[in-house]
Formats: structure tokens, sequence, C-alpha cells
């Protein structure tokens, strides 16, 4: 009975490492894929106001603040274990903004039935992982109940002028929406601000409808 009991968790451990080997060969040779998200509107100088509200309720009022910059063009490529994001902006982002600005990208990607966040952020860091600097990029696995939200990979990122490159350790299947989120200042985002959606770049949207997806827990300010 013993024997036939190791036997049985012999051959189960052997058709689990088979399984785990056969996997990792087919992402390994799986044939490249890869798609291109573009803005639909000619580029528009564009405006927006946040309500300050932090000298209490008698004195709120709108602030008006310029969006410089929105998502042009998003093309996706995966290829094995990596996939490669680049992401243009529809002008290069200028030294004033890079100073005082803050903001970030969030990708609604797909693997299988997990919706993944693929996240990159200029002078800001998601909560979730607060030490990440401009030179990273995180995804993420959206939550279903019970799970919880947590980062299941650390990539590269590298921006220059009006372009974002991102290369992650991971296979997707395809990109559903992007985000871009900004706000003006540390100062502005402190008086009501937060970080406002500036900008989204979609796919084909699903039967169902899409929900704006994000980074559980906001995000914080870097370090000056």
């Amino acid at each position: 009975m013993r024997r036939q009991r190791l036997v049985s968790i012999v051959a189960a451990a052997g058709l689990a490492t088979i399984g785990a080997l056969g996997l990792h060969l087919w992402r390994a040779n799986a044939p490249a894929q890869h798609g291109v998200l573009t803005r639909e509107s000619p580029r528009e100088t564009r405006e927006t106001f946040y309500l300050k509200t932090d000298e209490g309720f008698d004195n709120t009022h709108p602030v008006k603040f310029p969006i410089p910059f929105e998502l042009d063009r998003l093309e996706w490529h995966t290829d094995g274990n990596q996939t490669a994001i680049a992401i243009r902006f529809t002008n290069p982002v200028s030294p004033q903004t890079l100073q005082k600005a803050g903001f970030c990208v969030e990708i609604v990607a797909r693997r299988g039935d997990d919706a993944l966040l693929l996240w990159w952020g200029h002078n800001i860091s998601p909560k979730i992982a607060p030490e990440l600097t401009d030179a990273q990029a995180i995804a993420v696995i959206h939550p279903t109940y019970p799970t919880k939200e947590e980062v299941v990979a650390y990539g590269e990122a590298s921006f220059a002028g009006d372009t974002v490159h991102l290369r992650l350790p991971i296979v997707i299947d395809r990109v559903d929406v992007a985000h871009l989120r900004y706000a003006p200042s540390k100062q502005a985002s402190a008086e009501g601000c937060g970080m406002q959606i500036a900008s989204i770049l979609s796919g084909t949207p699903p039967p169902w409808g899409r929900r704006v997806l994000s980074v559980q827990g906001g995000y914080r300010w870097r370090e000056e």
C-alpha cells in the first residue's frame, strides 16, 4: 500500500514537472504578439481645472491648469517571456514640466483570465511599490475577490523627449486601454487636484463594457 502511494506521488510530481517545463518551452517558442493603440482625434490645446479644497469648504474655488501633453501612440510587443512597450506623447515634455509635474501611465493588459496593470510614473510612485523610480516599471495583477492586488513583475523603463520605453519580464495577450494621469505639481495635488486622467488610448472594448482600473492605494510623491 505504501509502495503504491509512493509510486503515485512520484508520478504526480513527474507530471507536474513535465507540465511546467512544457509551459516554459511553449512560451519561449510561442510566436511573437504585438499591437498598437493610437489616438483618434487631432492634437488640441487643452485646459482643465481642479477644486481647491485645502482652505475649507467656504473657500473652495476652481483652479485652471493646462494639459501640456497627451498620449499619442502605444505599441507593444511580446516575444518569449518579455514584453516591450513604447509610449509616445503628443510632444516632448518640457524641462519645467518634468521638474514640477507628476504623471504616470497605467496600461490595462490581459493575460488569460487575469487583468494586469502595467505602471510607470515620473515624480510619483504607487503606494504598493513606494521605492519605484523613473527607471522602473511594474506589472500588478488586478484583484478579484478574495485575492489581493500584488506586484507580479518588475521591469525597466527609460524616458527621453516624447517617448517612454518599458520592458517587463511578463507575457501578455493584449492591451485594452492606457490612461495618462497628471498633476501639475505636488502643491496642486495637495490642494485637491489629485492625479487626474488627462488622456486615454483605447482598443476594441469588450462586449460588457470597460471600467477604469487603477493601482489600488493611490500614489505618493517622491522625495525631492
